[in-house]
């Protein structure tokens, strides 16, 4: 982007319209009162100066427009992350007892951030992801019990809990069933962290809590 110079920037020519006749050459003087928010100016310091054209990748020599700014935002952010993910399918189905969540199938993964010869359980962030979105979709049941059988699917990070994403409480002749997809909040994270289902279902009692075969948990990016 470059600014506009001129010798005279403020000169100006009258000319009557009707009969052609140039009435004088006049320089403009503004006369604005007082100012009370002088705003920002517009010029290539605040619309688009040569570093962050530089930053964006586009050359300054070129004298780059910021229309050509905000076509590499929206191609870099489409890019990116809209209609991709990462997810995977499968999913163990323990009954009564605690643990990770294990997968068998990888549905689809636009971030490279799936390796099931490595690990059945995890979503490892790649380069370049800091905040991205979980889901589980799956089907949790807790049987009735007298004191309450709980059941919980909750987000790791880590090895630590980061959110609890659903859970059933089976109460007295009643069992308590949760189905269907469960997001998480959007969650800051960065290269080589990890994030796993952990199924919280052991109860003191005998009547158990149970995940349903085949699963499914997913990373959507968000930045």
């Amino acid at each position: 982007m470059e600014d506009r110079a001129v010798q005279y920037p403020h000169r100006y020519r009258l000319v009557d319209v009707d009969t052609g006749e140039t009435l004088g050459t006049y320089d403009f003087t503004a006369v604005p009162g007082t100012v009370t928010a002088a705003g920002t100016e517009i010029n290539k310091a605040s619309l688009l100066s040569d570093a962050v054209a530089a930053a964006m990748g586009l050359d300054p020599d070129d004298d780059p427009a910021p229309n050509e700014a905000f076509s590499i935002i929206n191609e870099k952010l489409e890019g990116l992350f809209y209609g991709k993910y990462s997810q995977m399918s499968g999913g163990s189905a323990p009954s009564g007892v605690d643990g990770y969540l294990t997968y068998s199938t990888e549905d689809n993964d636009d971030f490279s951030a799936i390796n099931l010869a490595a690990s059945t359980s995890k979503i490892t962030i790649p380069s370049g992801v800091s905040k991205a979105k979980f889901y589980w979709m799956g089907a949790l049941r807790s049987q009735s019990g007298s004191t309450g059988i709980y059941g919980y699917i909750k987000l790791y990070k880590n090895g630590s809990l980061v959110q609890t994403l659903t859970y059933t409480v089976g109460v007295t002749y009643a069992d308590d069933y949760k189905y269907g997809r469960f997001d998480s909040v959007p969650v800051a994270c960065s290269e080589g962290d990890y994030f796993q289902i952990f199924a919280d279902l052991a109860n003191s009692s005998g009547n158990v809590s149970e995940v349903s075969a085949g699963s499914i948990f997913g990373m959507e990016v968000l930045g």
